[in-house]
């Protein structure tokens, strides 16, 4: 039988002149595509205390206000390593849409764990392709598409 794991995070939406915020996975089933800030609520905090703080430790920003929008759930295989069989992943997120002091500077620098760096995709030029399931999922939601 395969491995199963269960992730719950919390993660945000930031939105500036038709494009959102999104951070370039380093790590994890999501590594080398485009994922939404945000990451694994700690025990004993509250899922938006989770979106401030990681936020702040993947992109520099400081979130003023964050709503929830929905919980979504994502199930899928995928390989761990090339010597570790693939397992199936279930990934549960509460994802906000989310107010920043300021969006005018980003780190776009590797944060020494999940982030590569953060990036603004424009929706004109999003490639579905390079973003992961979470990340489809508030496109389609802010975008309509």
């Amino acid at each position: 039988m395969m491995n199963r794991r269960t992730h719950i995070g919390a993660y945000g939406i930031v939105e500036k002149d038709n494009s959102i915020l999104l951070i370039q996975k380093a790590r994890g089933p999501y590594t080398g595509l485009l994922d939404l800030p945000g990451g694994t609520i700690e025990f004993g905090e509250a899922p938006d205390g989770t979106v401030v703080r990681e936020i702040d430790e993947e992109t520099g920003l400081t979130v003023n206000d964050c709503q929830l929008v929905k919980a979504a759930s994502f199930c899928f295989q995928h390989n761990c390593t090339s010597d570790i069989e693939p397992e199936e992943f279930h990934h549960l997120a509460f994802v906000y849409k989310v107010q920043c002091d300021s969006t005018n500077k980003i780190k776009t620098d590797s944060d020494g764990l999940d982030s590569f760096g953060a990036v603004w995709v424009h929706k004109d030029r999003c490639d579905v392709n390079k973003l992961s399931p979470l990340s489809k999922f508030a496109v389609s939601l802010i975008w309509n598409t």
